[in-house]
């Protein structure tokens, strides 16, 4: 899997090997701001976990909604993504751009909140004061 450029005669090249393909496999790079009770941050997040938040719809289905035209399906379907529950596994880490120091997340797991098990859990808690 390599990055490819949509070439004139719409084809799809690969500038690391040089070979031209008549299709692509679209990904995400999606980058959403996380929220909790104690503050927000922005994250990014990659094909798969993109994939599962958006209810598994990929790249390709989203970009035939946008050149058929069907932008209200396009929205629905962020729409229906916007303040969900999530558990996220997430990467940190420091990184210097331009002199300036900043902190980098990337999500790489996550599961819907199952907030039954989560009751559960906070009772065997607070039962283990």
């Amino acid at each position: 899997m390599c990055k490819v450029i949509q070439a004139s005669d719409n084809n799809w090249m690969c500038e690391r090997c040089n070979k031209q393909y008549d299709h692509c496999c679209r990904r995400y790079i999606y980058s959403l701001t996380m929220v909790d009770d104690t503050s927000c941050t922005w994250a990014t997040s990659f094909n798969d976990q993109a994939e599962l938040m958006l209810g598994g719809v990929t790249a390709n289905e989203m970009n035939q909604y946008l050149e058929n035209g069907d932008t209200q399906k396009f929205e629905e379907i962020f729409q229906e993504a916007l303040f969900t529950d999530w558990i996220f596994k997430c990467k940190v880490k420091n990184e210097m751009v331009n002199d300036e120091q900043r902190i980098k997340t990337t999500i790489y797991g996550m599961q819907k909140v199952d907030f039954v098990e989560e009751s559960k859990n906070l009772l065997k808690a607070i039962a283990g004061f």
